[in-house]
């Protein structure tokens, strides 16, 4: 019990600090293992920014050793993918915009995510590319980033659907 509120500790860390930030591929990031131990994730890819506010990045265990450790599934970490939520600071990349997102008529942010999909998936592929144990993917966000987990979930989904049925 205590490793998986560890977890969601730094789960909430991610979804609610880290992609905030003006973050650079190849950044490494200190987070804890279930364990306890102190590990790091590195900026895999970031989703190229396009001033619609559809903000995500990929992370991966930065060395060899913290994958292999990912694959005993009970320590370690795991490949995440994380999209930022709304931004209201004016000082912040995106801030207006993510504002926008909120007021879209077809559902939050729906619009300029489904505009944003193919990308998203080619981000999503090139994650699991890199990822040598595909057992876990974490999805995160926040607010608006969480609803452009979900819907990301569901075009992984759709892919194992479509996959199933041919």
């Amino acid at each position: 019990e205590a490793e998986e509120k560890s977890e969601v500790a730094m789960d909430a860390i991610y979804s609610k600090r880290i992609i905030y930030q003006d973050i650079q591929e190849g950044a490494l990031f200190p987070c804890f293992d279930a364990s306890g131990a102190l590990q790091y994730y590195k900026v895999a890819r970031r989703l190229e920014e396009r001033g619609d506010a559809v903000l995500a990045a990929t992370f991966l265990p930065a060395t060899k050793e913290q994958a292999a450790k990912h694959g005993n599934r009970q320590h370690g970490l795991r490949p995440r993918i994380e999209f930022r939520g709304t931004q209201w600071q004016p000082s912040q990349k995106a801030s207006g915009a993510s504002l926008f997102r909120d007021l879209e008529f077809g559902g939050v942010g729906y619009y300029s995510y489904m505009g944003r999909r193919k990308e998203v998936k080619e981000l999503l592929i090139s994650l699991l590319q890199e990822d040598t144990n595909k057992e876990v993917l974490h999805f995160g966000g926040h607010s608006l980033g969480g609803t452009d987990a979900e819907r990301t979930m569901l075009l992984v989904l759709e892919e194992i659907i479509r996959e199933i049925e041919s």
